[in-house]
This record gives structure tokens, C-alpha cells and sequence, in this order.
């Protein structure tokens, strides 16, 4: 099936017409059908100079009669109704700019996504030669792939696995997600995807994205769905057209388009992964969305030499996360805010093995091994940037620590690699020591959910598990809660959003596992894969609401009062909520549904003394509206919560 590409400035208002006019005999209504590609010149209305470009077009589609995949590895007989979508990330004019696309892309219920297609006629892969390809006979609408692919298909010479850059399906959804960055030139892939028994009458799907610079930052960008409209005004909007302007394709019907809107970036819906590179590269900092199963590469960047051999990673009371290294470096940020502070700290004999917060002090502690086999644990003034207290932990329990945490009633826990621990009041600075056996394997990593410490520990043979510690008795409580698949090493374990464990693995240079853990099913909630890039994971954190006090002024977090219950309830589409402070706080307000997984934040800021309002229209952060039933909300000041039911009817 033959198409053929115009240049913009070629194209009169007569062929046009006749082009609209003879399309249909060209395409037929039934059979392999397809839309006719426009070339996108790169300047419009809608975008400037030098103009970065998302496309989205379109190919081939097939209905009853089918098309046999099985030879590329997808499905395992002949497939019907199927169609393949076609996505570009390219920079017009190749003038040297530099820019970045990351995006969720939604398939309504009831499609299947059979397979992702970068490099040729094969799944998956990073590079593509250009050449035409069995697939692209198969399901391109123009006899030459370049034709509307500007130069060579597939990632750029830099880009793909082991780069910052990914495309993958989301384990069990109709949902992929992607990050594409370009200099000169331009990244592409397919999604195949499979309708079922029939072309339904809405065949739309939606794009949410933010765009990061060099994948990095977090500077929200519009969302879009594409299959309902298009902008008569912009030039190839409806098949092939601009970030900013792919708002419609054929084959749709008239459900409404998304209102235009960022992706927000939600720091407590995302999981923080230190990285760390070669010692002459920057460390950096990745997010992952668990709501949306959406990496956030290079989210922040610690360039000094000082943040080589990243060490351990936590969030702190004012609303940072810092990272620490081997040699005392320090660097915080503020999440999905670009920029950092990256400072040298004083240089303690030994090495700095890992860092975590003390909720009630506003404090940083290290933990920090000598070469004799001595442990300390270090007191830094959050701010201030000085360490305050040098604490020995003696004894021969703990003489390879590798993990430190905060648990309840100012404490603290120090991990062994092989099974001793200590416990340290933050206030009298007495230290307890102890040793459990471990059944085999070494701990490498632990975090405080609750009032248990959960201590991960690594096993042979790419299965590794999680102990739980009591820090009342002073014991393990379960050994081996749950196994948990890792290819390679687990680099971090950390409490998260939805009340849930999040483990890393180490994957020097190799695709990393983040798995998410429900502690009292004590089973796995989801697996993912797909989260390649270079270096190797250090350890991992989130970011709690852990409003302590302000250094150097005494206050503390308020106390938190429901006023009344939540009105009107039942309600649709808009609820009241009413709380009152008996002192300015920072304040979260958060929705979750019934099982305890969080919908949305809908206040996050700081509030006065006195009584407060907050309202919940019904939707998730996407936008998109909740169905019926049992919601709970929960309002925080870090000090104190207050919590409630409430009920959505439509």
C-alpha cells in the first residue's frame, strides 16, 4: 500500500483536495487499512523553533480476516482486529537543542498490548538500521520507513538500554511507559496492539507526560488524548502531528478529550534510587511513580567529586532528601525541583556506610565503619552541616554495619551484615547491642514501617527475602517474610507509598527489579523490570510527611482534630472535609481507597492555627474520575493524624 510524503511548502490547496478526495478509494473500508502520513515540518503555530516533536501516527490496521505475527515472537497464532501505533521522539532541523519526553500511555479496557517493537522486526532491541522491514510491509503506510521517520528508525547511537532512555510495557495493564531524550536526531518504537474481537466505536488512548529535561527535573508538561479531535488549525494534527497538538486520529468515535493539564508530580508518590556511575560521573538521583509505574531518570544530579561512591540516600524533616557518600560528601534536594547542594563534610577517619533521619530531632545520623572493625554513629545538624556527636557502638556484634533506620520513641537501628545489630536512644545516646543467627545470607539493608524494623537480607541463587525485627524484644519476629526475585544483588530496602516495602536491586549496568511488597499479606504486589540504566543502585528511600521541628525555633507539628465528619457523605462529585490545628503545621491531606492504596494527595502545604477546609472532587492525580465506593481519608501533620470514611455514590 503505497503513500506518498509532501513537503509543506510543496503542497498546494488544490492537491490537497484532490488527495482528501481520492483517499477513500485508496484506503479501502475493509482490509488493511491506514491513514495517509503528512510530513511534519517542524514549525507551527503550536510549537517554536527548534521544536522538539512527539508524533504519533497510525499504521495499518487489520481487521476480521487477520495477521500471522507468530514469526516476530508475537502471539502464538494469527491475530484479528490488531493495529500498530507508531511513535516518534525527534528534534526538526537537528539544530543541537536538547530535549526530553517521558509519558504513560493508556489503552482502554479490553485492549491488549502484544508487543513493543524497537529495532527492526524483533521485540525490544535499541538500534534499527533504517532498512525497510518485513513489519514495516506489514504494517507501515509508506513504502519507505524514513519517509515519515526523518533518518534511521529506532534509538539513537547513544540511546536505549544502559542509557538513561526506556520504552516498556507495565507488567499486567494496557499501559506502557517511556522516556526518550534526543540531541540531533530522533528515537522510535511500535505498540502493537490488539482490540479484540471487533474495532469497538472508541478506539482513543491517552498520553499523560512530563517533560525533564535530559530525563532530569520535573517540570510538569501537558497531558493529551489522542483519538477524539484534532486541531484543523495545526497542520497534521490529526494523524501525525506535535507534542502540543496531537489531540486526534482516525478511527475514533466521540468520547471527550482530556482536559488540558500537567501530569503532576506527585514526591509522595515516588520511590527515590540512588545511582551511582564512575567515579568521574555524577551521582544521581531516580524517581519511580508507583501510582503510574513511571521512571524519572536522573531526577537530580550530584556532579561534585566530593558525591563519588554514593553510600545511602533518606528523606529528612524538612522535605529534602539527602545522599551521602563513602568520603562524607552531602548533597540534598528538594524532590522534583532541579538543582542540589552538594557540600563536603568534615573527614571522619573510616567510611560513611549509610544516613537516615530521627523524627522528633530534625537531625541527620551516619553510620560510619573503621578500619579496626570500630563502629560510630555520627549526629549531623540538619542545616547546620556539623556533626554534633560521635557515639561508639562497642562490642563485637557489630563490626560490618551496613544499614542504619530510625524506629519508634527516638531510637535508632544499626544493622550487621551478618546478623548483629544495635538499637541507640537519640536522647541519652545508650547503646544496646545484640546478634541474631541468620539462617543463611547476609543483611545488606533495613527500614522502619511502623513500629518494626524490616531488615533485607540477600541469599543465593536470585531469590532474596526480608526479616522482621522487633525492636521491643529486641528480636526477630520472621524470619524470611517473603521471597523476593532479584537477578543480581538488592541494593535497598524502604517503606512507600501506599503503606507498602519497595526493594531495589543492585544491577550494576544491568536491568534493575523494583519490587513492591505488602507487609501484612506478606506477598508481592507488583514487579517491575524494565528500569535499565547505567551504573549501579546504592540504596533507596521515599519521602514521608516527617514534620519536626524547624531548627532553631522549639515548635512542633500540630495536633490534629477532625472537626466533624465529612460532608456530605455519601457524596458526588465534591466532599468537605474539616480538620483544626492547634498550631501552624505543614499538613497533608490524602485519599485512599479501601485497601489501603493511596488516590491522591489533595493538600500538601503548610496551614495556620485554627480550623481548615479541604475538598475531594472524586478524581485520582490524573484526572481521572473514581468509581462508587468506600474511600478513607487521612490528615497528617507527622505529629499526629486524624482519619475518616467516606463514600462516593454515583
Amino acid at each position: 500500500m503505497n503513500s506518498t510524503l509532501y513537503s509543506f511548502s510543496k503542497i498546494t490547496a488544490f492537491l490537497f483536495l484532490v488527495l482528501a478526495a481520492v483517499l477513500p478509494a485508496i484506503f479501502p473500508a475493509t482490509g488493511a487499512q491506514a491513514q495517509t502520513p503528512w510530513e511534519d515540518v517542524g514549525f507551527s503555530i503550536a510549537t517554536p523553533r527548534p521544536d522538539p516533536d512527539l508524533v504519533v501516527v497510525r499504521e495499518k490496521s487489520y481487521g476480521a480476516e487477520g495477521v500471522d505475527l507468530t514469526a516476530y515472537g508475537i502471539g502464538t497464532e494469527p491475530v484479528d482486529y490488531v493495529q500498530s501505533i507508531y511513535f516518534r521522539f525527534f528534534v526538526d532541523y537537528n539544530g543541537g537543542s536538547y530535549d526530553s519526553f517521558i509519558a504513560r500511555v493508556v489503552f482502554p479496557d479490553g485492549v491488549t498490548i502484544l508487543g513493543i517493537i524497537t529495532d527492526g522486526d524483533d521485540l525490544g532491541g535499541s538500534i534499527d538500521d533504517g532498512v525497510n522491514t518485513e513489519l514495516d510491509a506489514i504494517f507501515g503506510i509508506a513504502p519507505d520507513p524514513d519517509d515519515y521517520s526523518e533518518q534511521n528508525r529506532g534509538f539513537e547511537q547513544l540511546g536505549g538500554d544502559g542509557t538513561s532512555e526506556f520504552v516498556a510495557l507495565v507488567n499486567g495493564s494496557n499501559a506502557i511507559v517511556f522516556g526518550l531524550n534526543i540531541e540531533e536526531g530522533m528515537d522510535d518504537f511500535r505498540v502493537i496492539v490488539d482490540y479484540g474481537s471487533a474495532f469497538g466505536p472508541d478506539l482513543s488512548f491517552n498520553i499523560r507526560s512530563y517533560r525533564i529535561g535530559q530525563l532530569g527535573g520535573a517540570v510538569p508538561e501537558r497531558g493529551m488524548r489522542v483519538g477524539d479531535d484534532f486541531n484543523p488549525i495545526v497542520f497534521g494534527s490529526g494523524d501525525f502531528g506535535e507534542a502540543g497538538s496531537v489531540l486526534g486520529v482516525p478511527l475514533t468515535s466521540a468520547t471527550e478529550p482530556t482536559t488540558d493539564g500537567s501530569l503532576p508530580f506527585d514526591p509522595y508518590a515516588n520511590i527515590y534510587i540512588l545511582r551511582d556511575l564512575t567515579v568521574s560521573e555524577p551521582t544521581l538521583v531516580d524517581g519511580f511513580d508507583v501510582d503510574l509505574a513511571l521512571p524519572a531518570p536522573d531526577l537530580h544530579s550530584y556532579p561534585s567529586a566530593a558525591m563519588n561512591l554514593a553510600a545511602g540516600i533518606t528523606d529528612a524533616a524538612d522535605g529534602k532528601i539527602y545522599s551521602v557518600s563513602k568520603d562524607f560528601g552531602l548533597a540534598s534536594s528538594v524532590p522534583g525541583i532541579n538543582g542540589s547542594v552538594e557540600v563536603s563534610l568534615e573527614d571522619l577517619d573510616g567510611t560513611c556506610v549509610d544516613i537516615t533521619n530521627s523524627p522528633g530531632t530534625g537531625d541527620l545520623f551516619l553510620v560510619r565503619e573503621q578500619a579496626a572493625g570500630d563502629t560510630y554513629i555520627d549526629r549531623l545538624e540538619l542545616g547546620g552541616n556539623t556533626f554534633t556527636q560521635h557515639v561508639a557502638v562497642t562490642g563485637t556484634d557489630v563490626t560490618q554495619p551496613v544499614a542504619i533506620t530510625d524506629f519508634p520513641d527516638g531510637m535508632l537501628f544499626v544493622a550487621d551484615a551478618n546478623g548483629g545489630f544495635a538499637t541507640m536512644n537519640v536522647a541519652t545516646q545508650a547503646v544496646v547491642t545484640g546478634s541474631v543467627a541468620l539462617p543463611e545470607g547476609n543483611w545488606v539493608d533495613a527500614t522502619r514501617r511502623g513500629d518494626l524494623v524490616y531488615v533485607l537480607r540477600e541469599l543465593s541463587g536470585g531469590v532474596h527475602t526480608i526479616d522482621i525485627f522487633n525492636p521491643v524484644l529486641g528480636t526477630i519476629s520472621t524470619f524470611g517474610m517473603v521471597d523476593v526475585p532479584h537477578t543480581d544483588s538488592p541494593a535497598g530496602i524502604t517503606d512507600g507509598p501506599h503503606d507498602n516495602l519497595y526493594v531495589v536491586s543492585r544491577a550494576p549496568d544491568l536491568p534493575a527489579t523494583v519490587v513492591e511488597i505488602d507487609p501484612h499479606a506478606m506477598e508481592i504486589v507488583h514487579l517491575y523490570d524494565f528500569l535499565h540504566f547505567p551504573g549501579s543502585n546504592v540504596s533507596i528511600t521515599n519521602l514521608d510527611l516527617v514534620v519536626t521541628a524547624t531548627p532553631g525555633n522549639g515548635s512542633l507539628p500540630a495536633r490534629v482534630e477532625l472537626m466533624t465528619a465529612a460532608s456530605p457523605n455519601p457524596f458526588n462529585p465534591m466532599v468537605e472535609i474539616r480538620y483544626a490545628l492547634d498550631r501552624d503545621s505543614q499538613v497533608r491531606v490524602a485519599i485512599y481507597d479501601i485497601q489501603g492504596r493511596m488516590v491522591r494527595t489533595i493538600f500538601n502545604g503548610p496551614q495556620g492555627v485554627g480550623e481548615q477546609l479541604v475538598t475531594w472532587n472524586g478524581t485520582d492525580r490524573t484526572g481521572r474520575d473514581m468509581p462508587s465506593g468506600t474511600y478513607l481519608y487521612r490528615v497528617d501533620t507527622g505529629l499526629s493524624a486524624g482519619m475518616g470514611k467516606i463514600t462516593l455514590a454515583k
